[in-house]
């Protein structure tokens, strides 16, 4: 009897030390998984930066359009929060020559005016001079397509929002080296501007809020926050600093 009482509490104390392993082999994994790092967010930053530059198009073309997998990449490099903390490292931010490398779809369509590049330049004071080459070949004579640019200048200040800047366009010229034979000036701007972001097209002396939603080193993301124009959204990738040492589009200075 004593042998068999014996044998029952080894019996019993082996089963419960195997159940106690084995809470513990599974305390073991959970506790494993839990202690699996994610990827630090720079890295994480990095990754997703570098999908959304592929997407682009390069420099000298026209802007890409904001859709699909290019939307997906924007939305989460701005759900980052990758933000300028103060508005006076915002001024610094923003400041250099950059490529309008992506856009919201554009409101109108583009007819015959080709769109072909568009990049600013901003200094740490606020000056905004914006450029988009163009080529206009049907109609004209043949051999002879127009060439030109549009010169838009602006003037950026801070606001309450670290984020924000308010923009007003004081001026814009158009530089071609012969009127178009194929339609008039207006027309050509209409066609111009139906491919082009808010910033080239809001009227002068009126206040356009821009709200950057994403910045680093190498690319900007900005979405307007007033008028017709609300939510539409750009893509920004600074130039190298040659590029960013001129004062005009290449071939037009």
């Amino acid at each position: 009897m004593r042998f068999d009482i014996c044998r029952n509490l080894t019996q019993r104390t082996d089963q419960a030390t195997n159940e106690m392993r084995g809470l513990h082999l599974l305390l073991g994994t959970a506790v494993s998984a839990a202690m699996v790092p994610l990827a630090p967010i720079s890295e994480q930053r990095s990754l997703l930066r570098a999908s959304l530059l592929q997407l682009l198009p390069a420099h000298g073309a026209a802007p890409a359009h904001i859709s699909d997998e290019l939307a997906e990449l924007v939305q989460q490099l701005e759900e980052l929060e990758y933000t300028p903390a103060t508005a006076a490292f915002h001024s610094l931010g923003v400041a250099g020559g950059w490529d309008l490398r992506a856009m919201s779809s554009p409101p109108g369509e583009a007819g015959a005016v080709q769109l072909r590049g568009a990049e600013q330049a901003i200094t740490p004071e606020g000056t905004l001079t914006s450029w988009a080459s163009f080529v206009l070949e049907e109609g004209e004579p043949q051999g002879d397509a127009l060439r030109g640019v549009l010169e838009v200048s602006s003037t950026l200040s801070l606001t309450p929002r670290a984020d924000s800047l308010d923009l007003r366009t004081s001026g814009r010229s158009l530089r071609v080296p012969r009127a178009p034979a194929a339609l008039g000036v207006p027309a050509l701007l209409e066609q111009l501007h139906a491919q082009l972001s808010p910033d080239y097209r809001a009227d002068d002396g009126v206040r356009l809020g821009l709200q950057t939603t994403y910045l680093d080193e190498e690319v900007r993301i900005t979405r307007c926050t007033t008028g017709k124009a609300h939510g539409e959204c750009t893509v920004h990738v600074r130039q190298s600093a040659r590029a960013a040492a001129r004062q005009a589009p290449s071939g037009q200075r």
